[in-house]
């Protein structure tokens, strides 16, 4: 009986201490004129190293023809590239991934940037 109390005991202590950060992608709010390109930021903070993401990205209007996604140059010191996809009916996948394994710098801030035609 004793041994069940400790073994409880430890199990908890264990399920307290390996909690994970969370991760979190943002896109806000904007509002751009008609027939304009805007930009469309995507933000991400993230409590852990991260060395790839990949995301659906669903948009009110098609990804403008006359500009590409780019991705910010403070997140990407380390050589990470993007590439997206289009699923259509204004719908993307999005990669953003660095072959040699290394992680994105910084914990927050904008991402990448996304074009639309408004």
């Amino acid at each position: 009986m004793k041994n069940r109390i400790y073994i409880y005991l430890l199990m908890t202590l264990m399920v307290c201490v390996t909690a994970m950060g969370q991760n979190t992608l943002k896109v806000p709010v904007l509002t751009g004129g008609q027939g304009k390109v805007v930009a469309i930021p995507v933000e991400m903070d993230n409590a852990d190293e991260v060395v790839a993401v990949q995301f659906d990205l669903a948009l009110p209007f098609p990804k403008a023809s006359s500009g590409s996604v780019a991705l910010n140059g403070s997140r990407n010191v380390n050589g990470h590239t993007v590439s997206v996809r289009s699923l259509g009916g204004n719908k993307y996948t999005v990669v953003v991934v660095n072959m040699g394994n290394k992680p994105l710098a910084g914990n927050g801030g904008q991402l990448l940037t996304f074009p639309i035609q408004v």
